[in-house]
């Protein structure tokens, strides 16, 4: 059954390509998959091994050079041996790969940048529709290599699970919610595992941020509906009839409400000096909800939320919507994700990533990664000299993750699709979605027995915030 369904992965993935997609990055169509030309990649990532997707009479091959040291590889698919790339890229490292094929009369390069990268990717794997909710976990990736690991799935539970909120990209501090018949939000700061559950609250525990202190994490509580379209192009749809921000005090298990009655508020932020709340809010009652994207300053010391909540940007003015806003750790940049409306970008097409300038207040859409499909959930490297993002861009069906360099001048190189060992065979048979990709600065450690008892257990009060704590 496994191999009949990855053969169909596969007839689904060439029919797709056939057809072709709009950004110029097409299978079928670039000489080689996926396409690395011209792209900027950390001196540490693994190899890019790819497919010619052109025939030629003679069998291609492959010249890799930098300097004076050469590498040849014979054949269609050019797969490096991970020990012979990492030292060709340590000799490579700010400078230039160029390679080239004389049987398709095609040349390119390869920029190795200075700019170290994170240890690696947390991100959830599930299925890119809304048919199928019983198959979903957290993964992570290290980047320097294919290794892959299993952080957590719903195998053993009834609930889907959210993607992993970092502490700025600390494997030692998340939160994630599991939504469901038993429904809580878990939460790990060191070596203490946290479930509680907010029986005042309106919705569930989702979109969660550290403060950089990591003394407070910012959660927007959200009563999400689901809605269906006739347009085959926008099948699904979510909107939102009630919601709040919240800030959870991690060291005196205390919670704060931001309380706009007349808005509807998601997706928080703290800036990084920890003094700034960002999020993102509609007007309760629209036809169709339009966020924008609000500040309102915040007291680390006490942990209280002021009263002067002010527009940053206003997309509705525009007829357009702004989710998963993300600072930046230098302080330079938001990144956020704009769309015609909503707050669930995923299911949008049109969606593209934008970058505000914190010193000059401009703002534009980040065309240089950006592709006529869904680009969205952006998120910073803990150096902010690197970014991850999910595109459609691949297939128009399912998210992809893309890596791309960011420049002094806060321009964005080339984006890259996250290597793989045989990446046309890879992607061709992955039937999940890659979801709010985040950078990772070492191994998470997750409790995963711990996790599911938690997750499992029928003894749970529900009083106006409740707080079980277990180490881990």
């Amino acid at each position: 059954m496994k191999k009949a369904l990855i053969i169909l992965s596969a007839m689904l993935a060439l029919v797709s390509c056939s057809r072709g997609k709009g950004d110029g990055l097409t299978y079928g169509v670039e000489p080689i998959y996926p396409d690395y030309m011209n792209v900027t990649v950390p001196p540490t990532i693994a190899p890019l091994n790819f497919s010619y997707t052109v025939d030629t009479r003679k069998t291609p091959v492959t010249v890799f050079s930098v300097g004076e040291e050469n590498v040849k590889i014979r054949g269609r698919e050019v797969e490096w041996r991970e020990g012979k790339w990492k030292k060709f890229l340590e000799s490579a490292a700010g400078d230039t790969i160029r390679g080239s094929c004389a049987a398709l009369d095609t040349a390119w390069t390869i920029m190795v940048s200075a700019d170290s990268v994170d240890y690696g990717l947390d991100y959830r794997l599930a299925a890119p529709g809304y048919e199928v909710t019983s198959r979903m976990g957290l993964y992570e990736r290290k980047l320097s290599s294919f290794r892959e690991r299993t952080l957590f799935t719903n195998a053993r539970f009834n609930g889907r699970i959210t993607a992993l909120g970092l502490n700025h990209c600390s494997p030692t501090s998340f939160s994630m919610h599991i939504s469901g018949k038993n429904g809580v939000t878990l939460s790990k700061k060191g070596r203490r595992l946290t479930a509680f559950q907010a029986g005042s609250t309106k919705g569930t525990y989702g979109n969660p941020y550290w403060h950089p202190t990591g003394n407070y994490i910012a959660y927007s509580v959200n009563n999400l509906h689901k809605a269906y379209h006739v347009n085959p192009d926008k099948v699904q749809e979510y909107y939102d009839s009630n919601s709040d921000i919240v800030v959870y005090d991690v060291v005196n298990d205390k919670l704060t409400k931001l309380g706009q009655d007349y808005l509807l508020e998601t997706s928080p932020a703290f800036a990084p000096d920890g003094k700034t709340l960002y999020f993102c809010a509609a007007e309760n009652g629209m036809e169709y909800e339009r966020y924008n994207l609000y500040k309102v300053s915040f007291d680390p010391e006490t942990g209280s939320i002021g009263n002067d909540v002010q527009t940053v940007l206003n997309a509705d003015r525009q007829r357009k919507s702004i989710s998963n806003p993300r600072p930046s750790f230098d302080g330079k940049y938001i990144l956020y994700t704009l769309t015609d409306y909503g707050s669930v970008a995923e299911w949008h097409r049109e969606a593209d990533l934008w970058v505000l300038e914190l010193a000059t207040g401009k703002s534009r859409p980040v065309d240089e990664i950006n592709s006529t499909d869904t680009d969205c959930f952006g998120n910073w490297s803990s150096s902010s000299c690197w970014l991850v993002f999910s595109s459609r861009r691949d297939d128009g069906l399912y998210s992809r993750p893309y890596i791309c360099h960011v420049n002094e001048d806060g321009t964005f190189d080339k984006p890259f699709m996250l290597p793989q060992q045989g990446p046309a065979q890879f992607y061709a048979a992955q039937m999940d979605s890659y979801e709010d990709p985040q950078f990772v600065t070492g191994q998470v450690r997750f409790g995963r027995i711990l996790a599911q008892r938690l997750i499992n257990s029928d003894e749970r009060e529900r009083f106006g915030f409740r707080v079980k704590e277990e180490e881990n």
